[in-house]
């Protein structure tokens, strides 16, 4: 069970509040389709309490199913009411008790009620003596005027829960039936042969559409049944459909039921199926004619207007056990229902598709529409209706009317109903029926219309779930065109040329939810199609690694259910952008429980320009000390955060349970003081590895810490971005030690050149294809395009270069080998070199540390811009023994690596130039003079071994 922001939770705990962040629960909804486990939920959370397992504060739980509820006609007070479902209650002379004691009701199957619950209309009732309808006494107890301290419980399916206001419930949980680990388990413990349980397993995973029905405890056990028995056949061919999963069921319990009564008289299964053909099309009839009601349970009356008496119901509840079953109410009034609503969808296009077959043209002018659709006017699909149904009506007008009804259903109660329709008309299919249909007929044609119609349907006024059901229509007529097209595209991950409909949207969205792969990215962007095209392709969010959806002017139904997939333990969702879509503050509330969901497993959360303000950080912040959550990279840029934030955000990183490594605050509108607290926080030790606080007010003392930060040994920090960092970094930071370089001529492998031929400095190097005319001498370069400076160093010293496209920086001693052709003349490929390589791939800055010939990849700037130039500062504290290499950017500052060793001889710093490439030393003013002496002063950072 989830509760409404998709927190798992036991039904046990329904009424307790979750980490104390509720109040008190007293009313909970719990809404689930038929079949999926609500009723058995109800049944153990009642024995749990009888057993002492949970819940044994409770004193009384009272139990009052609404199909039973719609029998009681009389007026009652709630006292009498109870009597009627629980007599022992006869002995109950105080009813003072109903208020002094710890009091549960529950209300099981909202969706059968036949009560009219008016929660604007209803007199009050606060007096459990008091006698009035029986409507007005529920409604009175579910809001509280009645027993204000007694829980209330209600079950319902989901198109049932708009009858109980929201400003009633305290808490909405969903059954959603087995994960898929509950499938794998359900089918083992079924299926007694492993063999066979995994070969069962393996089928249904092939067919996305029955793994998903899966999720539904009785389309399981139907599986198993159908499966065990297919597959014990040896030659016959396993279902693949769910329509072909149907007809396989009842099949097998038609012959199991026709064995057990008719001692198996016919042998043949065509013989079986013809012999039980009445039973079979009455209770079709009964199935189709509640079907359109969206009714579930029937009654005598019902049953008699289908020709069924209750001598026949006996006998065919005892015959079909297990399609259609009888329950006693109150010991006496008997209520009648199928074993699951599937059931019923399949008998009742059974229904349909054998009326048409025996050109039953007033059940057929019953269904067709008196006037057609506006769609369906337009294209002239009922030309001619009244003559087709006085002669032979025609198959593709039939599904044509079962399509536009399942399209006006707001609830999708006809969505199985149209696919099982649309199946059966397969002659593959009607071949299997054969014994209950009169013939089987070439349905090619009608197919093919049906198809085309599908594929030509305006999908303007077609909500996405509808428009994804048609797509499962087309794999239920065998018709994979649009499958295939679509994987054909999504293999291509080329731009599509011409914009997407909404309905490719939907489809795309399905295609990638039923494939077994995980999608490495979702990009919203990506796709050219509208606002509305975009939020059909949202529910693709559940199958992939990164997902884009910035700026894309998503609806709060869209953000609900992106959040919703977080907790989803099947969900692979670990990057998520949404910058640019507003949140607001239930969203932001959503989004922080989603968070803490153990089953959450984001690591990067983007939410630039999302509206938030510092009630918003306040919720996101707790997230942070949150043992459970994978987080590490929180981007709040541009939100209205203000000091109020940046104090929330420090406080939780604090927190030894905070992994966060990125926090982005950029235009936060947080001012000196908040600043000031921020980097104090990170610069005394945090998780933190890169802040980003540009463009707010950002004090000088502010910046002195994040800049000693980067330098400390001891600080994770390795990203500053504020403005300014830069002039602090050159002020009071390693540029301090500034130091002048000139590349050495004489050192220059032949294919390297100095564009500034008239200076009596060289600062700049470049790579050229044609060799130079250098002379011969032995500390140049004889292989490897490499240069060294003239300046030996051995105190502090600083200096910074720009590059392009693809250089190694280093320091060498004087002692690396100049002319042979291996790794003892490379920088960083021995013992007498250290370097960094830098180069500009795919538009990002990649960074190496070499040493020895090991290589230490680093974590790059990311993209820059412009992409194929950078900037390198390079620290060297020699007696110290560290030599350290930084990112310089506008107004950002990142460590990128950190050697530490006993350096014996002066180093010469040095540069590898690869083709197309080139340095340029950069000038910069010197702060201060190094003292003779080599103390005092900062002594560098080490933050990784070589």
């Amino acid at each position: 069970m989830a509760a409404s922001v998709d927190t798992p939770i036991s039904c046990n705990d329904i009424f307790k509040p979750l980490d104390g962040r509720e109040g008190c629960i007293k009313t909970v909804l719990t809404k689930g389709i038929a079949g999926i486990g609500k009723t058995v939920s109800v049944q153990k959370f009642v024995l749990d309490w009888v057993q002492g397992i949970a819940n044994q504060d409770l004193e009384f739980m009272f139990i009052l199913p609404f199909r039973e509820v719609n029998l009681v006609k009389e007026a009652h007070s709630l006292h009498s009411l109870l009597l009627k479902f629980h007599p022992e209650l006869r002995g109950l002379k105080d009813l003072k008790q109903y208020h002094t004691c710890q009091l549960v009701f529950i209300f099981d199957g909202l969706d059968e009620s036949q009560l009219v619950l008016n929660f604007q209309g209803t007199p009050l009732l606060s007096d459990v003596a008091k006698a009035l309808s029986v409507d007005v006494v529920i409604t009175n107890l579910i809001r509280g005027t009645l027993l204000p301290s007694a829980r209330v419980w209600i079950t319902s399916r989901p198109a049932a829960t708009h009858q109980i206001p929201a400003e009633h419930v305290h808490r909405v949980t969903e059954v959603r039936g087995f994960t898929d680990s509950q499938k794998v388990e359900y089918f083992r413990k079924r299926i007694s042969d492993p063999t066979q349980a995994s070969r069962i397993l393996t089928h249904l995973r092939s067919s996305k559409s029955l793994h998903i029905m899966c999720h539904i405890p009785v389309f399981c056990w139907i599986s198993a049944m159908v499966l065990q028995r297919v597959l014990g056949h040896g030659n016959a061919a396993i279902p693949k459909t769910l329509t072909e999963m149907f007809i396989h069921f009842l099949i097998i319990q038609t012959i199991t039921s026709d064995k057990k009564f008719n001692k198996g008289r016919a042998s043949e299964q065509g013989r079986v199926l013809e012999s039980n053909r009445g039973i079979i099309l009455k209770l079709s009839k009964l199935a189709f004619k509640h079907l359109e009601k969206g009714s579930l349970l029937f009654y005598e009356e019902d049953l008699r207007d289908c020709g069924i008496s209750v001598q026949d119901a006996a006998v065919y509840c005892g015959m079909c056990t297990e399609i259609f079953r009888e329950e006693s109410l109150f010991g006496q009034a008997k209520v009648y229902s199928f074993v699951h609503v599937t059931i019923q969808e399949f008998l009742s296009a059974f229904f349909i598709f054998h009326s048409y077959m025996v050109k039953d043209r007033d059940v057929l002018k019953s269904f067709l529409p008196e006037t057609p659709s506006k769609s369906s006017q337009a294209k002239g699909l009922f030309k001619g209706r009244i003559t087709a149904l006085s002669d032979d009506p025609d198959l593709h007008i039939l599904l044509k009317a079962a399509i536009d009804r399942s399209l006006q259903s707001k609830n999708g109660h006809l969505d199985l109903f149209l696919r099982f329709l649309l199946g059966i008309s397969l002659r593959t299919n009607q071949e299997l029926l054969q014994g209950l249909l009169p013939c089987t007929e070439n349905t090619s044609k009608g197919i093919g219309k049906t198809i085309n119609h599908i594929k030509d349907i305006d999908e303007t006024d077609v909500s996405p779930e509808r428009y994804i059901n048609l797509f499962h229509c087309l794999l239920e007529m065998d018709d994979h065109s649009v499958h295939e097209k679509i994987q054909r595209y999504l293999q291509s991950g080329k731009e599509p040329k011409k914009a997407l409909r909404p309905s490719h949207c939907s489809a795309l969205a399905s295609v990638l939810l039923m494939s077994e792969q995980v999608l490495e990215e979702l990009d919203l962007r990506r796709y050219s199609t509208t606002d509305e095209g975009r939020r059909r392709l949202v529910p693709a969010v559940r199958c992939c690694k990164k997902a884009i959806l910035a700026d894309c002017n998503l609806s709060e139904q869209s953000l609900e259910m992106v959040l919703s997939a977080l907790a989803l333990a099947s969900c692979p969702l670990r990057e998520l952008d949404l910058s640019g879509n507003p949140l607001q503050p239930p969203s932001v509330l959503l989004l922080a429980t989603q968070l803490r969901s153990p089953h959450c497993r984001l690591q990067t959360l983007r939410l630039s320009s999302c509206e938030l303000t510092e009630h918003g950080s306040k919720s996101l912040a707790a997230v942070l000390s949150s043992g459970s959550s994978c987080l590490r990279v929180l981007d709040l840029s541009n939100n209205k955060l203000r000091d109020a934030g940046a104090l929330q955000l420090s406080t939780q990183l604090q927190n030894p349970n905070c992994k966060l490594e990125t926090l982005g605050l950029s235009s936060c509108h947080i001012s000196q003081a908040g600043s000031a607290f921020l980097c104090s926080v990170v610069s005394q030790g945090s998780s933190l590895k890169e802040l980003d606080l540009r463009h707010n007010a950002v004090g000088q003392p502010a910046a002195n810490l994040l800049v000693s930060a980067l330098q400390d040994s001891h600080s994770t920090l390795q990203t500053a971005g504020i403005n300014g960092v830069v002039d602090t970094w050159l002020e009071s930071g390693p540029g301090r030690y500034s130091c002048e370089l000139t590349l050495d001529e004489n050192t220059a492998n032949a294919h390297l050149a100095f564009p500034e031929v008239t200076s009596k400095v060289n600062s700049k190097v470049s790579f050229l294809e044609d060799p130079q005319l250098y002379s011969d001498r032995p500390e140049r370069f004889a292989y490897w395009p490499q240069v060294l400076c003239k300046e030996g160093l051995s105190r502090r010293s600083y200096w910074e270069l720009e590059w392009a496209e693809h250089v190694d920086v280093g320091v060498a001693y004087r002692s690396i080998g100049r002319k042979l052709e291996d790794g003892r003349c490379v920088l960083g490929q021995n013992e007498q070199s250290w370097s960094m390589e830098c180069h500009a791939s795919d538009g990002h800055h990649r960074y190496s540390a070499w040493r020895k010939g090991k290589r230490v990849e680093v974590q790059g700037a990311g993209r820059c811009v412009p992409a194929s130039f950078g900037r390198v500062g390079v620290y060297l504290d020699w007696l110290g023994g560290t030599l350290s290499f930084y990112n310089i950017a506008t107004d950002v500052i990142q460590h990128l690596h950190t050697y530490r060793a006993a350096f014996t001889e002066p180093l010469y710093p040095g540069f590898m130039i690869w083709p197309k490439s080139s340095v340029t030393l950069c000038k910069i003013k010197r702060r201060c003079d190094e003292p003779s002496s080599p103390t005092g002063g900062p002594s560098g950072s080490t933050v990784q071994s070589p």
